[in-house]
């Protein structure tokens, strides 16, 4: 069974700092976050869990209030130990944020990822009903930990909305960006013409970084390009297509309106 609490004490924040480490492939004295400003954190009542199974801790989260009114709770950081990823964890995770979110008067929750990687887009996007508001270039500046090897690391913005339901998606429509011979990526510009779209990516990006850097980047830069055209244009991001790429539809128009 899988139990999630706030967490308060040294001992537990360090265990989060040595968790999130071992997660994103860091040095176990340099994790992904400063012990320091978390358990100052959990101090002030931002958001700091931490998911167990078994008395053992095999998940954090750690957030605090942000939006222009602090009326949201930003997700800072949020992992899940490997051997554990397919037990649901993320999602029981993202269920407590909610609840506290709620429980304080918070209308949403925000958090950011690497738009490349597909599991997590599907998580955020179709599961959750989060929507990508913006795209962050090279967000966190060079990161050198095994997950991010190296790459820009470029970042969606995604806002879970707590007080409506998911939106409907769309059906896949058009590649505007997909891959080509040999696997790198052909962007198709002159799809862009107000019908729905899609942005097929590759389902595992974190072997291609291993083993070939330049195709991942790339793909960085590729999904760049259509990722920030589209959002400029104000097309929304609707959902992502399992085994496939992101579901982005036009902006609805006045004549749409008055049709329906």
């Amino acid at each position: 069974m899988t139990t999630i609490r706030m967490l308060h004490t040294f001992g537990q924040i360090n265990a989060i700092g040595e968790l999130l480490a071992g997660i994103w492939g860091a040095p176990p004295e340099q994790p992904p976050i400063d012990v320091s400003m978390v358990l100052a954190l959990a101090h002030s009542a931002g958001y700091v869990a931490g998911a167990y199974q078994e008395g053992e801790l095999v998940g954090a989260s750690v957030g605090f209030l942000g939006g222009r009114n602090r009326d949201e709770l930003h997700s800072h950081i949020t992992g899940v130990r490997k051997d554990r990823m397919s037990a649901g964890i993320g999602f029981m995770i993202k269920q407590h944020q909610r609840s506290w979110a709620l429980e304080r008067g918070l209308t949403a929750i925000t958090w950011t990822f690497d738009p490349l990687i597909a599991r997590n887009a599907y998580f955020n996007l179709t599961r959750l009903g989060g929507r990508i508001n913006e795209y962050l270039i090279n967000f966190y500046g060079p990161m050198d930990d095994g997950l991010n090897c190296g790459q820009p690391s470029d970042r969606a913005f995604v806002r879970w909305d707590l007080l409506t339901g998911p939106t409907s998606g769309v059906q896949a429509g058009p590649a505007v960006l997909d891959a080509g011979p040999g696997g790198a990526p052909v962007l198709h510009r002159a799809l862009i013409a107000g019908r729905p779209v899609e942005l097929i990516i590759p389902a595992d990006i974190e072997t291609i970084r291993r083993h070939d850097p330049g195709l991942a980047l790339e793909w960085r830069l590729a999904l760049r390009e259509a990722m920030t055209t589209l959002l400029d244009l104000g097309w929304t991001f609707s959902g992502f297509r399992r085994g496939g790429g992101y579901l982005v539809k036009p902006p609805t128009t006045k004549e749409d309106h008055e049709d329906r």
